[in-house]
């Protein structure tokens, strides 16, 4: 049986972002990209973590790129990359 507060408070929902160290430096470059990122990286669930490589070289040269809770998301640049991530994990 659950919990009187896991029945009544909704459950946070937890995302997992990762990114290339070398991406971001090749394409995340000016402050305010920075503090865009920096305000989604601070939202109550979101974990990050920054590798030095993902090991997706093809997609790393040519275009921003992150891992969400697994899954592989591209963006034309850092602002599209950005929406797609609030659009995925409903931010």
């Amino acid at each position: 049986m659950k919990s009187l507060f896991s029945r009544i408070l909704p459950k946070q929902k937890s995302i997992t972002l990762e990114f290339c160290q070398n991406n971001l430096d090749q394409f995340i470059q000016d402050d305010e990209s920075f503090s865009a990122y920096r305000e989604i990286l601070t939202k109550p669930g979101v974990h990050y973590k920054e590798y030095e490589c993902l090991s997706n070289c093809l997609i790393c040269r040519t275009q921003p790129y992150c891992r969400i809770n697994g899954e592989t998301i591209t963006g034309q640049d850092p602002t599209d990359l950005l929406y797609k991530i609030k659009e995925i994990a409903k931010l």
